[in-house]
C-alpha cells in the first residue's frame, strides 16, 4: 500500500498557498497608493498648489510672508540647504494667511545656510480625514 498525499489534498493545499500568496502581493500594492487629498470640493491639492502665489521676502532674522494667490495657505515649511546637509522644518510662528494676508515671522538660520526654500502647506480632506499637503512649488532665496 502506498503512503502519500491524495490528489484532492494536494490541490486544496496548492490553492490555498495561491491564495495567501494573492493577500500578500494584494497587502503589499496597497502600502504604495496615496490617498487623494482635495480641496474645494472635489478638486485635487496638487492641482490647488498651482494657483498658490508666494511672495516671500528675506529681512536678518525674518521672512515678510505674502499669500497674493486665491488659496489659504495652512502652514510653512522651510528647507535649509548649507554645503554639508539640507533639512526641511517647520515655520513655527506661522498660524496661516489667507489670500491677500502677509505677516512677518521670525527664523533662526545657521552660519553655514546658503539658501532657503519656502514651502506653502495646504490644508484639504481626504477619506481619512483633514490633512495638511507641502505644496512642490517653493520660493527660493539666497542668503
Amino acid at each position: 500500500m502506498k503512503k502519500g498525499v491524495s490528489p484532492v489534498i494536494a490541490t486544496v493545499l496548492l490553492i490555498g498557498i495561491v491564495i495567501v500568496l494573492i493577500s500578500i502581493v494584494w497587502l503589499f500594492m496597497m502600502g504604495f497608493k496615496k490617498e487623494a487629498i482635495t480641496k474645494f470640493g472635489n478638486e485635487n491639492i496638487e492641482l490647488t498648489c498651482q494657483k498658490v502665489d508666494l511672495e516671500v521676502e528675506y529681512l536678518g532674522n525674518s521672512l515678510i510672508i505674502s499669500n497674493n494667490g486665491e488659496v489659504p495657505i495652512a502652514g510653512i515649511k522651510i528647507k535649509k540647504i548649507s554645503p554639508s546637509e539640507s533639512k526641511i522644518e517647520n515655520l513655527e510662528s506661522f498660524n496661516g494667511l489667507i489670500s491677500g494676508e502677509s505677516g512677518e515671522y521670525s527664523i533662526s538660520i545657521d552660519n553655514d545656510v546658503n539658501k532657503i526654500i519656502v514651502y506653502p502647506v495646504l490644508r484639504g480632506n481626504s477619506n481619512s480625514g483633514v490633512k495638511d499637503y507641502m505644496c512642490e512649488n517653493g520660493v527660493e532665496i539666497e542668503i
